[in-house]
């Protein structure tokens, strides 16, 4: 299981624990140090775990905004986004889904190639158990600056077949599939 951990110096970190609560060990060492002169509670930050299908790897935000992946074993880190928040790893391991700039993007899992915009104006993607297609909350302009998710649409996992999914105004977000595993 990850979970994440509030620090003595008020910054979060992803530690691992196995469900019989052993082994509780932190992902990886604090970055930045906490001898650099810039370091600041949210930039030591790590949130938002998210598993790979095959158990190697966990993908999280660093930071305030940048999306890494790391080796459960052997401790790497390599950037997939920068700018970004609430990563989502495809059940088939290939991509990893997340938010930049209220939009839904996906970038390749292995760090390769160019993020890809699937759907502007949108957040908290979830991946169906093929790796098909996300659902994610739309949001909506509630007032002069803020806007909040107000209906779900689903995306076909190469942009195209947008559709709405829900209308009017809700308060529910998160949306998740059923099941988390790839078809055959």
């Amino acid at each position: 299981m990850a979970v994440v951990k509030w620090e003595r110096d008020l910054a979060t970190a992803i530690y691992i624990v196995s469900l019989d609560g052993k082994g509780f060990r932190r992902l990886l060492p604090p970055r930045p140090s906490k001898s650099d002169p810039n370091w600041e509670a949210v930039a030591a930050s790590e949130t938002e775990p998210a598993w790979s299908p095959d158990g190697r790897q966990i993908a999280f935000q660093a930071g305030d905004g940048q999306i890494v992946a790391a080796s459960v074993a052997g401790r790497r880190r390599r950037m997939i986004a920068t700018g970004a928040s609430e990563p989502a790893w495809s059940p088939d391991g290939r991509l990893i889904a997340f938010d930049f700039e209220s939009a839904v993007w996906v970038a390749n899992a292995d760090g390769s190639g160019d993020r890809r915009l699937l759907a502007s104006n949108g957040r908290d993607p979830s991946w169906a158990p093929d790796s098909g297609r996300l659902v994610f909350e739309v949001l909506h302009w509630y007032g002069r600056f803020w806007r909040r998710p107000q209906s779900l649409s689903l995306v076909d996992a190469d942009g195209g077949g947008l559709r709405k999914l829900t209308f009017g105004n809700s308060v529910a977000d998160d949306p998740g599939w059923r099941g988390n595993k790839a078809t055959p």
